[in-house]
């Protein structure tokens, strides 16, 4: 009896048992265990030919009947995956608490072969109504149900379930863990499987968590070698990150020729399918490098280009490294009031989109800006509430860049001083 004959079987034996509603324990007895019923509906494939026999008869099957039970299981099968795939697109429409209702109104039980589907499906709607833990918990459901013998892996559920834990631990600024999620997502990968966007969307992921951490190296060689991707995909969203990624890891090795070249790339394409998101991010990494370059006049061009679309942008998390970097063209010009009210523009909105990276890169810039205008200690208590969320979060590369700037004005404070502005802990 081969696999695929001993899950078909199995598949048929639970959907009697159903509607006879008979339990496991019903059917045991001195011949047969509740765990080999389980297995055998599971179709697991160790499971001896006699067992199956004798549950066929206590049932009161044969074998020649089975492909008409089948028969009705699989259409049942396709109306129960109709809606699914009808609560996946209610989500997509934003419409959350709907999408979680439905999965809950076809009463899927855990052994059901498109459970870790509804699983799934309920997580990504609680990931987006930002209610992380129960969302994590349905998406780790859906990875053990994945992984039990039997399943067919090949629908990529289990990877999709990596990709939004991933993006749960991102939305709570745990940036580590969520390129750890994303990789063992990469890993559970089936290619020539269904959902091939997923690995795309993997690949996306694992490129920014990189940039978010700092490994600019890595990410750089990553994006490099997984380039000719870009043909392949369908999702403009997707194809927009990748220019904007690669620019961006170019930009943070100073390869600025290079950067500008595909940032200018992305640009025209974003304009093109009017993604105004993407619009804004690259019109303000052009500034970015401008700036870098001292090409001052371009730089500021750039930047009021992006915030001539900034009512049209949908991710708030975008604005804030546009406002820093803006105030730090600013402080170039030595155009001080503008500078520091444009960088405490970014503070607020790092704040309220809860982004803890470049909160910190806002404070930072705000210590910078103090530093020339109001003095040192001002300049201190911004570099502490920035140090705080570097511990906080784990992000050392940007602890040691604070650690440098406080050591920095350290030696213009007195001994005392100094060790009463560095009590990180006294900072709420």
């Amino acid at each position: 009896m081969d696999t695929v004959g001993t899950h078909d079987i199995g598949s048929a034996i639970r959907k009697v048992r159903k509607e006879r509603n008979l339990r496991l324990e019903d059917l045991a007895d001195e011949n047969i265990s509740v765990a080999t019923i389980s297995n055998i509906e599971r179709g697991v494939s160790h499971v001896k030919f006699d067992k199956v026999r004798y549950l066929l008869k206590k049932l009161s099957l044969e074998i020649k009947n089975l492909p008409g039970i089948l028969l009705d299981d699989q259409q049942e099968l396709k109306e129960i995956e109709f809606q699914l795939n009808r609560a996946e697109y209610v989500w997509r429409l934003g419409k959350y608490d709907e999408a979680i209702k439905l999965v809950a109104d076809l009463q899927l039980s855990d052994n059901h072969p498109l459970a870790p589907l509804g699983y799934f499906v309920k997580g990504k709607s609680l990931l987006l109504l930002r209610k992380f833990v129960k969302a994590e918990r349905a998406l780790y459901t859906a990875i053990n149900l994945c992984n039990q013998k039997g399943y067919d892996k090949r629908d990529n559920i289990e990877a999709a379930s990596f990709l939004e834990i991933g993006m749960c631990c991102f939305q709570q600024n745990d940036i580590q863990k969520a390129l750890e999620f994303t990789e063992s997502g990469l890993d559970a990968f089936i290619e020539g499987g269904q959902r091939e966007y997923i690995k795309q969307s993997l690949i996306i992921n694992q490129l920014i968590f990189l940039e978010r951490l700092g490994r600019i190296g890595e990410g750089l060689n990553r994006v490099q070698e997984v380039w000719d991707i870009v043909e392949e995909i369908k999702d403009l969203n997707i194809l927009l990150t990748m220019y904007w990624i690669r620019a961006e890891f170019l930009r943070r090795s100073n390869m600025n020729d290079s950067a500008i070249a595909f940032a200018e790339q992305g640009l025209e394409l974003a304009i093109r399918n009017k993604s105004y998101d993407r619009v804004f991010e690259l019109w303000s990494m052009l500034g970015m490098i401008y700036t870098v370059k001292g090409q001052w006049d371009k730089a500021e061009a750039c930047f009021y280009s992006a915030l001539d679309a900034e009512h049209l942008v949908t991710n708030p998390r975008v604005r804030t490294r546009t406002y820093v970097w803006l105030g730090k063209l600013f402080m170039h010009q030595e155009r001080w009031d503008e500078a520091k009210e444009t960088i405490q523009n970014a503070i607020q909105n790092a704040t309220e989109a809860d982004d803890a990276p470049r909160l910190i890169q806002a404070h930072i810039a705000m210590g910078d800006c103090l530093r020339r205008i109001e003095g040192i200690r001002s300049a201190t208590e911004q570099y502490k509430k920035a140090y705080v969320f570097t511990k906080k979060h784990g992000l050392r590369k940007k602890e040691y860049k604070i650690l440098f700037r406080l050591a920095q004005c350290g030696e213009k404070l007195d001994e005392k001083e100094f060790v009463n502005h560095i009590r990180f802990d006294e900072v709420e």
